[in-house]
């Protein structure tokens, strides 16, 4: 393992080579959740798509921060694409979750790869008598690779996440407060989907109100992706604009903030993951376009309620 952020060619972080039985190279990509920026993530994508010159497989890691900025569905895409292995870092609860196993690199080309060698310092970071044991993160390989077994969780200082349970069988974290979530064609004002609580249904009488009312809210709320909230009738609603839909959603208590930004969250997911079923209502007025029952977990995973 060969330390290479002093190589400017091709910008990897680290060079892997295992040269028996036969010589097998990886090209290895690490980025935090504040480095992964829209323009970042796009230089990454490209960097690890020319690195499959220089080596026979590619690896990608980054930590649960940059999933939250860039989406998983997305990163999951990107990485099937460039055939590159992706691993995500846990390093609160010290885990590591195996997204997805990579494929060997079909643009692999060993005069480069020689030429790249040769670039590598002279020591590598570790001995080989030194990597029987390197890591106290957890990693199992049986429970890697099932991207579909993970949940998300708040991003919380270190402190307040070692001292509260955060694991998947915890309580659903807004269920108490959460009535009803609308999604909404902004030109026809027709509901796409419709989501609310089993335990608190929402009068239709009072839904009905409220859209009926909601375009006067427009010029107060404002702004793509802006919200702010609105009492009525003893609820409190946080409505959400995107580009191609608005949010409703009502609440019996004020939103907390971590609330706001996961409504947002699954705004950008929705239009960015639906957005052919979303042109289609828009052509229909078809609910039918959209797996209501797909649509209903994420909106259960994403808001945790």
């Amino acid at each position: 393992m060969y330390n290479t952020s002093s190589i400017k060619d091709y910008g990897l972080d680290l060079y892997l080579i295992k040269k028996k039985p036969l010589l097998r190279t990886e090209a290895v990509f690490v980025r935090t959740g504040e480095e992964m920026t829209e323009e970042n993530y796009k230089d990454t994508v490209y960097k690890i798509s020319e690195a499959s010159k220089i080596a026979l497989w590619t690896v990608f890691v980054t930590t649960p921060s940059s999933v939250s900025n860039i989406g998983l569905e997305r990163l999951i895409s990107d990485m099937q694409k460039l055939r590159a292995w992706f691993y995500v870092i846990d390093p609160i609860h010290q885990k590591i979750l195996g997204i997805f196993k990579g494929k060997k690199s079909k643009d692999h080309d060993v005069n480069l790869r020689d030429e790249y060698i040769q670039k590598l310092p002279h020591e590598p970071i570790r001995t080989q008598s030194r990597l029987t044991k390197i890591s106290n993160y957890y990693f199992k390989e049986s429970e890697a690779y099932k991207p579909k077994s993970y949940s998300m969780y708040e991003l919380l200082p270190k402190e307040i996440l070692l001292t509260e349970d955060h694991s998947i069988a915890i309580k659903p974290k807004f269920q108490n407060i959460f009535r009803s979530l609308l999604v909404i064609d902004p030109d026809s004002g027709v509901t796409m989907i419709s989501h609310s609580s089993e335990d608190y249904p929402v009068d239709k009488e009072l839904i009905s109100g409220f859209l009926s009312a909601m375009d006067s809210f427009v010029s107060e709320i404002g702004g793509t992706t802006s919200m702010k909230e609105i009492s009525y009738k003893g609820l409190y609603i946080h409505a959400a604009y995107g580009k191609e839909v608005k949010l409703a959603l009502f609440l019996s208590k004020p939103a907390h903030q971590s609330l706001k930004e996961r409504l947002i969250y699954f705004l950008n997911q929705f239009e960015e993951h639906y957005i052919d079923q979303i042109k289609a209502f828009k052509r229909t007025a078809n609910v039918s376009v959209f797996d209501y029952q797909k649509i209903s977990s994420l909106i259960k995973e994403i808001l945790s309620i």
